[in-house]
């Protein structure tokens, strides 16, 4: 039994439809997810933020110990702070 052109481009429709439909999905579930590049250049800004952060804390910390305004914990906090930055800077 043969089938109308109707019957055929509704077919063909649905078929379309349904590849669309999982291109689409699969382009989504990819586009949330970072790719290697992207994180890698994201792990590299968060490092130079956090270098940057500690470089201010021991500069701050040096300063005030330097001034004889420094206290053992403050001595404490900068070489905990320059055990961080040598192990970022490695």
């Amino acid at each position: 039994m043969p089938f109308s052109l109707n019957t055929k481009i509704t077919t063909l429709i649905g078929i379309f439809t349904i590849v669309g439909m999982s291109y689409a999905g699969f382009a989504v579930i990819d586009n949330r997810y970072a790719h290697a590049g992207e994180l890698k250049q994201l792990e590299k800004k968060i490092d130079a933020n956090r270098i940057s952060d500690l470089e201010d804390k021991i500069f701050s910390l040096q300063f005030k110990i330097q001034s004889g305004e420094g206290t053992a914990l403050d001595a404490a906090l900068l070489e905990r702070y320059q055990n961080q930055m040598n192990v970022l800077t490695k």
